[in-house]
């Protein structure tokens, strides 16, 4: 009996990297040896029939002898509720497609929804390829109320699988905090598809190449102002911007007004083997990232590795939203503490003063500040508390406030 086998892919061209592996090439699209191109061979040696069902979105369908390609809609929904609605319906649509083929064995893409292997056929061997992480690299998920509710399900769903192939030990690790390490999961490191020849490294940094997402959280026109700055020292430093990006536009009209334009270049989006050919004649790679540090960054720090050149791969560009908001609630609750302390201040300085009247005037019928007014004490005592609690708290809020309207004031 033929075997009948099952992709869930995620929102990768699967179909793309089939053509180049059906011509018998690696995709030059990734550096690695895709790992659908994999399963395509193991298919093929094993004449086993394979359904892949991706969320490309080029949304091609494709049937060709034993394999073929199903388009899965999984967009999903800004908000908690959009969220969870978009993960319900692709729950719905993944167990709908398998029910309909009946495969013998599913291999599940961890971009999909885990709680659908909840809806598997019994019987049904189910393998889980993960290849991101489900929170930041080193880190512990994230608090919150929607955040354990997506962990359990996913655990819920998770708990139902024969195996898992890992690309990396970080992958594995956060996988056994979920379902702890008694489980089969194996690790497969990804392979280069390209051979690296090593090339004589520089003694000193003279090309610097920026690797990534072309966006204003990025850190691109930071690095561009220091760069600006370094060159004003050094005559044969040149830096290059590779990727795209919605400030792609913005950044080659920041360059077309720079002073060191001419050593400044950008050339959009590369395939793979123009990345290695790249990286081959630099001296440092700079890819900052929009706040934790994600593993699929490792990769190009490993690629980079290949070719001897070091990497500056940085989580601390600072967002200007999220530095607005910082900035707000720190000025925001020194003022109310200011507010608190120059209140509390006058409340004791009152009660004191108060009750060395009543107590020395009105009862004993002693001066308010004669010595042998017993509330006299207290009296000074709550003077020099409402002084000090006073101008302390008008101190202490103008030295955050001024501080705090400078930053905010560079931001804008």
């Amino acid at each position: 009996m033929k075997k009948n086998w099952m992709f869930i892919a995620g929102p990768g061209d699967v179909v793309g990297t089939y053509r180049f592996w059906k011509d018998g090439k690696p995709d030059p699209r990734v550096p690695t040896i895709t790992y659908s191109g994999q399963l395509y061979e193991l298919a093929k040696e094993h004449d086993a029939t394979l359904t892949v069902v991706h969320a490309h979105a080029g949304k091609e369908e494709l049937e060709d002898g034993p394999f073929r390609f199903v388009h899965l809609d999984q967009s999903f929904r800004g908000g908690a509720l959009g969220y969870f609605w978009s993960q319900f319906k692709a729950c719905v649509n993944i167990a709908r497609i398998v029910r309909r083929h009946r495969p013998d064995f599913v291999l599940y893409s961890s971009n999909a929804p885990e709680l659908a292997l909840r809806f598997f056929p019994f019987g049904t061997l189910r393998v889980l390829t993960m290849h991101n992480t489900i929170w930041p690299m080193g880190g512990a998920p994230k608090p919150g109320l929607k955040n354990r509710l997506r962990l359990g399900l996913a655990i819920w769903g998770l708990r139902t699988l024969n195996g898992a192939v890992c690309t990396s030990l970080e992958c594995q690790r956060q996988l056994e905090a979920l379902l702890g390490p008694n489980s089969d999961f194996r690790v497969q490191r990804p392979v280069m598809s390209t051979p690296i020849v090593l090339t004589e490294r520089s003694d000193r940094v003279r090309h610097i190449v920026y690797l990534g997402r072309v966006e204003e959280n990025k850190g691109i026109f930071m690095l561009l102002q220091a760069f600006e700055a370094l060159a004003d020292k050094t005559s044969d430093l040149s830096l290059q911007f590779i990727g795209d990006g919605s400030a792609l536009e913005k950044l080659r009209a920041r360059i077309a007004a720079s002073r060191h334009g001419a050593r400044i270049s950008t050339t959009g989006r590369l395939l793979a083997e123009e990345v290695h050919g790249e990286l081959s004649r630099r001296d440092l790679l700079v890819c900052p990232t929009k706040g934790s540090f994600l593993e699929g960054l490792a990769m190009v720090g490993l690629e980079a590795a290949c070719h001897g050149v070091p990497s500056l791969l940085s989580s601390v560009v600072p967002e200007p939203a999220k530095t607005m908001q910082c900035l707000a609630g720190f000025g925001f609750g020194a003022s109310s503490i200011a507010l608190f302390a120059r209140v509390a201040g006058g409340i004791y300085t009152t009660a004191a003063d108060v009750g060395a009247d009543l107590v020395g005037k009105v009862e004993a019928g002693i001066d308010e500040d004669d010595p042998h007014n017993p509330a006299v004490i207290a009296d000074n005592v709550g003077d020099n508390v409402g002084d000090v609690a006073g101008m302390g708290a008008d101190l202490f809020e103008s030295y955050v406030g001024a501080p705090c309207s400078r930053c905010a004031g560079s931001l804008v």
